[in-house]
């Protein structure tokens, strides 16, 4: 038998309020410990089951984390890993229009063969040294544009389709013309005007609030990884800063650091220690 680490993937329309963090949680967690569950009468995992997530995977784990935290035997019993995720939800959307509008001054914006150039050559990168300025220009169009803004009008085109009628124009070049045009915070609003302007209000919008609830209801096993360098973050909450949760590298990007040698062998490492605890070796 194995120590269980879930990825679940949810499809469908969903069934809960998006910016409702809480129900959010509730339902992913629902569905995994669905899964858990089955997996156990079946005998193919152990009694240890570590939570993991990627960017807004991780913050969205840390909600999970906080949810399973309330019960009397909670299931995540390994703990939390969470990697580049974003701080405050809505300042990295704040943050990403920031960018994507700095990016549109470079002539490249847009061009899908410079997209898929600019991949090729940031691959290529051995160390810090080797990126040039003008790499760094090219990588903003690349990262929030191809790389972020394209998820968005796809989530808005297919919730606009299949769940509610978000005024998106029926014929397919105004409908293109009008997501290119889109902020990410003009399409945030678009999905739930009245809930986004809700969680600019609320703690929950926070990492850090999460974090905090879940410790405080005894689950303390936590590890966070970031990088200084990472775009879609401003300053982390002192609190956490502090604390022996965080473990901030000095460059890296968002989730940049996984292309390198040495987070393969930090996971194998974490995860081989906590596999042989559960066995008491």
């Amino acid at each position: 038998m194995k120590t269980l680490f879930v990825i679940v993937l949810l499809r469908g329309p969903p069934q809960f309020p998006i910016f409702d963090f809480k129900a959010q949680g509730v339902v992913y967690y629902e569905a995994i410990k669905a899964v858990y569950l089955d997996l156990v009468r079946q005998g193919k995992v152990t009694k240890d089951v570590t939570l993991l997530g990627q960017s807004y995977g991780g913050f969205l784990g840390s909600i999970i984390f906080a949810v399973d935290s309330e019960k009397k035997t909670p299931l995540f019993n390994k703990g939390l890993q969470a990697y580049s995720p974003p701080f405050d939800f809505v300042k990295t959307f704040k943050k990403l229009d920031d960018l994507l509008k700095e990016a549109k001054k470079d002539e490249t914006f847009g061009n899908v063969p410079s997209y898929l150039l600019t991949a090729l050559q940031i691959n290529r990168l051995e160390t810090d040294k080797d990126v040039t300025q003008r790499i760094k220009d090219k990588s903003l169009g690349l990262f929030t544009d191809y790389g972020l803004k394209k998820k968005l009008e796809r989530t808005l085109v297919a919730l606009n389709d299949n769940v509610k009628d978000l005024g998106l124009p029926k014929r397919i070049v105004e409908k293109r013309k009008v997501l290119k045009e889109l902020t990410f915070e003009e399409g945030l609003s678009l999905i739930d005007t009245v809930g986004y302007e809700n969680i600019k209000l609320s703690q929950e919008r926070s990492l850090s609030y999460w974090v905090f609830k879940a410790i405080q209801n005894g689950q303390n096993n936590i590890r966070i990884l970031s990088a200084a360098d990472d775009l879609i973050n401003g300053p982390l909450n002192p609190k956490i800063n502090r604390s022996n949760h965080l473990m901030l590298l000095p460059s890296g990007g968002h989730v940049g650091y996984k292309r390198f040698l040495w987070f393969d062998k930090l996971l194998i490492k974490v995860n081989s220690r906590k596999i042989l605890e559960s066995k008491g070796l």
